[in-house]
């Protein structure tokens, strides 16, 4: 079987679609990704580890479409079915540059966001890549690479190492 293919359509997140089962069932993708990821991390090696991410974000600003799940239909999709729609929103760019830069050996980790001055409730995802101490923003909703969006609150979530 091609390590491409993807094993089923979409999974939609179970239970209470809250900031936390979500991040568990991303990381769940991310782990279930890593043969595919380390087939296909090759081609985004940079000669820097800011160019391997750069070339991440870059693939998924300009091969991946974004498109918005409603509130209450979330999903998780590994890095073949990602790759399959070639559609899908923070989540699933998160899961797809988290899963390549880890498999070229940069180390990230995942960034809940709310943007609501009265809601702590984060609402946005996105990739952290943690090279020489220094954190890069691989977020692909953002039209400058390592750039974020302005927040109120933020939580990491770290991911084991590769």
């Amino acid at each position: 079987m091609d390590v491409l293919q993807p094993k089923f359509k979409k999974e939609i997140i179970r239970g209470s679609q809250t900031a936390g089962n979500i991040a568990s069932q991303l990381k769940r993708a991310i782990y279930e990704s890593e043969q595919a990821a380390k087939y296909i991390s090759p081609k985004f090696k940079g000669n820097t580890p800011l160019l391997t991410c750069f070339n991440v974000y870059d693939y998924c600003r300009k091969h991946i479409t974004y498109k918005k799940e409603s509130a209450n239909l979330q999903t998780a999709k590994t890095l073949p079915m990602i790759l399959s729609t070639k559609t899908g929103d923070c989540k699933h760019f998160t899961t797809f540059c988290c899963s390549v830069l880890r498999s070229l050996g940069i180390n990230t980790q995942m960034r809940l966001i709310s943007q609501n001055f009265y809601d702590s409730d984060p609402n946005h995802i996105y990739c952290v890549a943690i090279v020489n101490g220094q954190e890069i923003i691989v977020d692909p909703c953002i039209k400058v690479f390592n750039s974020e969006a302005a927040y109120k609150y933020k939580y990491n979530l770290k991911l084991k190492k590769s």
